[in-house]
């Protein structure tokens, strides 16, 4: 038989609950979580949308990307290796 959405809502909410996160998180969050990682890996924002299902890219970049703490990290080390390239000190 199969599992209806809202005992999959009622899961993932009761173990957000045991794990102490204090958010209210639900199944819709993975979709979130998926374009997230997907640009952290370096997929175009296009090829995103595209898997999402969205008409335009602009709904994928507003309410769906959201910069990850490994994506900030590898903007700052982007950024500081072409300092050192470009700096003349």
């Amino acid at each position: 038989m199969p599992i209806s959405n809202n005992r999959v809502a009622y899961l993932i909410k009761s173990t957000g609950i045991k794990a102490g996160i204090k958010k209210n998180i639900h199944p819709h969050i993975f979709r979130h979580t998926h374009a997230s990682l997907l640009a952290e890996a370096g997929t175009q924002l296009e090829v995103i949308s595209q898997r999402l299902g969205h008409s335009s890219s602009n709904i994928t970049r507003k309410i769906y990307l959201h910069i990850t703490q490994n994506l900030e990290q590898k903007s700052i080390e982007k950024f500081s290796d072409y300092m050192q390239k470009v700096s003349t000190f």
